[in-house]
């Protein structure tokens, strides 16, 4: 155990020592000379004589001219205008065939342009809880007027 005491305090000691040199004793500054390499670079211009060759080469123009025409179908789906003159409506029961109904509806077409118009019919029979519906298409000139019916 004394030699571990010992190394200890010659250790300590040692530190002590050493901080004391380097802590307390100021430091003292020393001039020396560092060679560094440095590069260079001038750049000089001088104008020098020279001659451009341009090479060139004439174009001559396309003249041929190709003319083509493709057909294609022209089809533009558009809404026509219209007005609902008037209606009509009537219910019947038939023996065995329960309730039937039909209903007409009159269509004039304000529109400049003839077309077809399609009117959808629905029909709803209460009693025997189901729905019915029906489709009718007409064609109308313009300012004509046409009867649908379901």
């Amino acid at each position: 155990m004394k030699i571990w005491k010992t190394l200890s305090i010659a250790l300590a000691s040692f530190v002590l020592v050493f901080l004391l040199v380097f802590c307390l004793v100021p430091v003292k500054t020393v001039s020396y000379q560092v060679t560094i390499q440095k590069q260079v670079k001038e750049t000089y211009y001088e104008t020098e004589p020279y001659i451009v060759q341009e090479s060139y080469t004439n174009q001559v123009p396309y003249i041929i001219q190709e003319s083509y025409q493709v057909e294609e179908p022209y089809h533009v789906k558009r809404y026509l205008d219209y007005d609902i003159v008037g209606t009509l409506r009537q219910n019947s029961i038939k023996a065995g065939y329960g309730a039937i109904g039909w209903a007409s509806v009159l269509i004039r077409n304000v529109d400049s342009l003839n077309g077809s118009f399609t009117t959808s019919f629905t029909f709803r029979a209460r009693e025997q809880e189901k729905t019915f519906y029906d489709t009718d298409k007409i064609y109308l000139s313009s300012n004509e007027e046409g009867n649908a019916e379901g």
